[in-house]
């Protein structure tokens, strides 16, 4: 939010035909200033920020020279406060504190004491000082009869909220009579548990342009605690109107995400499907054709399902580079389950450390448990079934029971049973021991070589056998 700075002295005073040379240079200079001021908040208003970030940096050279050359001026606070708005308005906070505590703690004049308190604690939010924007703005917020004290109860209740003082940050947001407190209200409800409060406060805010920074962001933390009240806050903003279809479709795709991070696959699949619809050429649309694939290999347990979602992902991948770095790290762990790129291992070792990769690196629950199950459904004599199968049991809750109770029945005396129950066992510090120096060795081997090894399909070489 921003200000008119200038001083109604400066605006609207006249000056006397015969007016000194070095007060019309002086007053020249600080209206040519606040003249690129105006532009500068224009181009904001119009969401040419490039540009406005541009007219901003020339108000400050403007200043500058205007205060280099007149050090003893009336107007030097206006000009001062100028300067460090216009710092403020470029991110350059660590510079704009001097001039804006100098017009705060000096300036007769209390309108420009309060733009300059006001702004001053934007500066110490955007340095991360919460605790001083709170401190600087007191005076001004608790006195009702302060010129910009309902600016002020905005920004205090602002400094609150990073200061996780919530139930003071929602008493000052409601005191605030500014339209732009809308949302940071909506926060304080959300961080207090009170969802349905939160979706009153957003869905009666007045009507204004779409702001869809703001609305993405606290639908997320909205959505974070309240996902179902947060899709349906997605469906009044998008019965609404008035947006493009790249407004449209990224509502749609958070939401969609937001389903998923949730497990309701349907939910999450029933927007990308919308998506898909709202722009289907657009890279929302792209990257909702990827979290599809991702969702259903995250969800999936059979393995023959993955040479399908391997070539779907490619398909996704392909579409966009940004799809395809979202898509790359999916993409070589299954490509290494496919195409057996971890040959040189045997295969009960090799599909081990892949089902370690489904589990670690993408997450693929259910297709690692069924890798490290078919290790001892294939393999049951491998030294690590065992492993594999209490491997599997961690990260299924529903056959956690079956699988433990198969290990102690199967492989009773193995080191992995014992040390799992809780029994020492010397043997189970020699087994993983062969087991890192035969992964050591091999990998050791292909990097200096260059090549892979052959399979050993008879399982007898290098890997240690339950007897």
């Amino acid at each position: 939010m921003t200000y008119s700075l200038i001083s109604p002295r400066v605006l609207f005073r006249s000056f006397p035909v015969l007016l000194v040379a070095f007060g019309c240079a002086y007053y020249n200079g600080l209206y040519n200033a606040n003249r690129l001021a105006d532009q500068a908040r224009k181009a904001e208003r119009e969401g040419r920020g490039g540009e406005a970030r541009t007219l901003w940096s020339r108000v400050v050279v403007k200043t500058d020279s205007v205060l280099a050359r007149y050090p003893t001026s009336s107007y030097r606070d206006d000009a001062l406060l100028l300067r460090g708005t216009a710092l403020f308005e470029i991110g350059a906070c660590d510079v704009a504190t001097g001039s804006l505590i100098e017009v705060a703690d000096s300036s007769p004049d209390p309108e420009l004491r309060s733009i300059a308190l006001r702004t001053l604690s934007r500066c110490h939010l955007l340095l991360d000082n919460p605790d001083l924007a709170a401190v600087v703005l007191s005076p001004l917020a608790d006195d009702s009869s302060a010129a910009g004290r309902s600016d002020a109860l905005w920004i205090r209740g602002q400094a609150y909220l990073d200061l996780g003082e919530n139930e003071r940050a929602l008493a000052d947001l409601e005191a605030t009579f500014e339209p732009g407190a809308t949302f940071d209200r909506a926060r304080a409800l959300i961080r207090l548990r009170r969802g349905e409060a939160a979706r009153t406060q957003l869905l009666g805010m007045p009507s204004r342009p779409y702001n869809e920074n703001e609305w993405l962001l606290v639908l997320d933390q909205l959505g974070a605690d309240y996902v179902d009240i947060a899709s349906d806050l997605t469906d009044s903003i998008l019965a609404r109107g008035h947006l493009t279809e790249g407004q449209r479709a990224r509502l749609q795709l958070s939401d969609g995400l937001r389903w998923s991070v949730r497990d309701s696959i349907r939910r999450a699949a029933m927007r990308y499907g919308q998506v898909r619809e709202s722009a289907s050429d657009s890279l929302e649309a792209q990257m909702a054709a990827f979290y599809l694939v991702k969702d259903r290999l995250l969800t999936s347990r059979s393995l023959a399902d993955i040479p399908v979602l391997l070539d779907s992902l490619r398909t996704a991948g392909q579409s966009n580079p940004s799809v395809g770095a979202a898509a790359g790290p999916f993409l070589i762990v299954l490509d290494r389950f496919v195409s057996g790129s971890t040959v040189g291992f045997d295969w009960d070792l090799r599909t081990f450390l892949i089902a370690e990769e489904f589990r670690d690196s993408v997450r693929a629950f259910s297709l690692a448990s069924q890798m490290f199950q078919s290790i001892a459904d294939s393999v049951p004599h491998s030294v690590i079934a065992p492993k594999a199968l209490l491997a599997a049991a961690q990260i299924d809750p529903v056959d956690a029971v079956s699988l433990r109770e198969r290990v102690m029945s199967d492989y009773p005396e193995s080191a992995y049973t014992l040390a799992f129950f809780g029994h020492d066992s010397d043997r189970f510090a020699a087994v993983e021991d062969s087991l890192l120096s035969i992964i050591s060795s091999r990998l050791r081997y292909r990097i200096g070589d260059g090549r892979d090894d052959e399979v050993d399909h008879d399982g007898d070489a290098d890997m240690p056998r339950v007897d």
